[in-house]
């Protein structure tokens, strides 16, 4: 709720329009009347990007529960992937999909044994779809970011680790989620018909 409100602020302020829908993308029901809503207000889809997540404070495997499991795998994956499902019907020729993986894939964070595979999971799931839609000019991509300071970033992980993660990059500083918009709009150009099921990592 808050990040639509900066986003509202932001599209006030740039004078551009933007449509919000409160929806849980671990259902299959919610996410057609999310695409249903986007169609009716927008027109047919040419971009879409999976920046939907969840996660959950850092904790060993035997302490995770079900509900954990659950949540994290249904809005990660299971969410990520009836979209992707959605845009096989909903696309124009020629569109963009990008899926926001994590650098946790290439290189695991201890206490993150349920939101690291569902993210690797994202990442096969970009390389089958590039293959299926690449008929139709549809690109798929994944965006791998590390550690960024999200609102859910925040909530889970703790000033300690943050820090030791600024510690550890060459620029002593953690993403900010315009460094991921920066690229996401390369992916966005209809020129780049040409870059698809090529993931890249943010560091």
């Amino acid at each position: 709720v808050l990040a639509m409100k900066e986003l509202r602020q932001k599209a006030e302020e740039y004078q551009v329009r933007i449509e919000g829908l409160h929806v849980d993308i671990s259902k299959v029901a919610e996410i057609e009347r999310l695409f249903d809503y986007c169609e009716k207000e927008l027109g047919k889809l040419d971009i879409f990007i999976a920046n939907a997540g969840a996660n959950i404070p850092r904790k060993p495997i035997f302490e995770h529960s079900e509900a954990d499991f659950d949540r994290v795998c249904g809005v990660n994956f299971k969410g990520t992937y009836f979209c992707v499902k959605e845009c096989g019907f909903r696309m124009n020729d020629n569109g963009r999909i990008v899926l926001i993986s994590s650098s946790s894939v290439p290189y695991p964070v201890d206490g993150h044994s349920v939101y690291s595979p569902t993210k690797a999971a994202v990442e096969m799931l970009a390389h089958d779809a590039a293959l299926e839609y690449g008929v139709r000019g549809i690109t798929v991509n994944s965006v791998a970011p590390g550690v960024t300071l999200t609102h859910m970033a925040k909530d889970v992980l703790s000033p300690e680790f943050i820090q030791e993660v600024k510690e550890g990059t060459p620029l002593k500083k953690v993403g900010l989620p315009k460094d991921v918009g920066r690229i996401l709009r390369t992916f966005k150009i209809k020129k780049n018909v040409e870059v698809t099921d090529n993931g890249k990592i943010i560091i």
